[in-house]
């Protein structure tokens, strides 16, 4: 009987990817939240803005988008991928990729390619950090999306703060953003360290049983 378990489990976890999914609220856009960025004159400006999200299954996280307006002078980011634990940033980096808004004066969509981030069910928060000065606007909407909200820090470049400090969050708004996602099988997603031991535990099991009967 457990052989026919571990089977079933492996059979299941070697199966074929699902096709790709889509967030997106960025069609939806009805607000906007300033300002972004590095202050550059006075203006009092969050470095970090994001959208926290929420996976139900495994997902590979593939392109992220939101809708900036940098007023023609683009500004330089860092996307970084975190797990959220409610109120901030939480363990390591998921995922990080350097890029900068259009430079174009009006809402427009920066969208940019993760490569593909394999993230387990869970609450994500996706990020960008200012890296250079400059000033920036960010599309917003009304809570349209359930899984998560508009969340941002003032952390003056100070990347440390992302894990340690709590993110103010606008609860009934989301970022004008689009998240694409491939749903990943079991045998894509890495195992914690204890489903490792779980699988060596009942291989020990296995073998006891054989060596008895």
């Amino acid at each position: 009987m457990l052989k026919t378990l571990l089977i079933a489990a492996l059979g299941a976890g070697m199966a074929a990817p699902a096709t790709a999914a889509t967030i997106s609220t960025i069609d939806s856009q009805n607000n906007a939240l300033t300002a972004w960025g590095h202050d550059t004159g006075g203006t009092s400006a969050a470095t970090a803005y994001g959208q926290t999200f929420t996976l139900d299954s495994a997902h590979s996280l593939d392109n992220v988008t939101f809708a900036i307006n940098d007023w023609g002078d683009a500004v330089g980011f860092d996307l970084q991928v975190f797990a959220w634990s409610g109120s901030m940033a939480t363990g390591t980096s998921l995922g990080s990729v350097a890029g900068a808004t259009a430079g174009v004066s009006g809402f427009t969509p920066v969208s940019v390619d993760t490569g593909g981030i394999d993230l387990a069910a869970g609450i994500y928060v996706a990020f960008l950090q200012a890296t250079s000065t400059g000033i920036a606007q960010w599309g917003m909407t009304d809570d349209l999306y359930s899984g998560g909200s508009v969340v941002f820090q003032y952390n003056d470049g100070d990347t440390g703060k992302w894990t340690t400090e709590a993110w103010p969050a606008f609860t009934s708004y989301d970022f004008a953003f689009s998240m694409a996602f491939t749903p990943l099988s079991v045998s894509e997603v890495p195992l914690p360290a204890a489903g490792f031991l779980l699988i060596a535990g009942l291989g020990g099991l296995f073998a006891a049983g054989r060596r008895r009967a």
